[in-house]
């Protein structure tokens, strides 16, 4: 969530302002580039991670505190890239934002 909240103040200070928090990128997100219809086809566990095939395509998962979740992490860096591609915006990797 903290990289989604990082987004949408950086999205709010280029003048999109209907994305106040993480949680308002994380809805859009969902439904823009989540797709978990279809049918298990293969499950990769390794350690703390896994990867999961759908008929509609590949998701990481992550193993904390006991449960399964979604790395939403990449997914949501991924979906942004593809949204914004050829516009001025853009989402730097961590490791260069200061």
């Amino acid at each position: 969530m903290s990289f989604l909240d990082t987004a949408a103040d950086n999205l709010a200070q280029e003048g999109l302002t209907e994305y106040t928090s993480g949680s308002d990128l994380l809805s859009v997100m969902y439904n823009e580039y989540i797709d978990f219809n279809g049918d298990v086809t293969i499950i990769f566990l390794q350690g703390s991670k896994a990867t999961v095939t759908v008929s509609s395509g590949e998701y990481s998962m992550l193993l904390e505190d006991g449960n399964w979740k979604l790395e939403l992490e990449q997914l949501c860096r991924n979906g942004l890239d593809k949204a914004f591609k050829g516009s001025y915006l853009q989402f730097m990797a961590p490791e260069y934002i200061f």
